[in-house]
């Protein structure tokens, strides 16, 4: 079976997967796919996304000042 959520439904999907006895539902699934997830990570203990998500608004703005919508696009650096 292959499954693919939706905001709330992909939330619910990692928190399934999450539980004691995934792993019958796990082997059930060939495919997972989730599209637009809503899962918080600002409990996150790794340092640099915690960082990031403690000063997103100042982020935010910076970007916006340069014009800049998107990370590691493709472009030549990352090609």
């Amino acid at each position: 079976m292959a499954y693919i959520g939706h905001s709330q439904g992909t939330t619910q999907m990692f928190y399934n997967l999450s539980e004691a006895g995934a792993q019958n539902l796990a082997d059930r699934i060939s495919l997972y796919v989730a599209l637009a997830p809503v899962a918080n990570i600002s409990n996150t203990e790794v340092a640099g996304i915690g960082l990031a998500i403690k000063s997103y608004g100042l982020l935010e703005n910076t970007l916006e000042t340069f014009h800049i919508y998107e990370l590691l696009d493709r472009n030549w650096f990352t090609s």
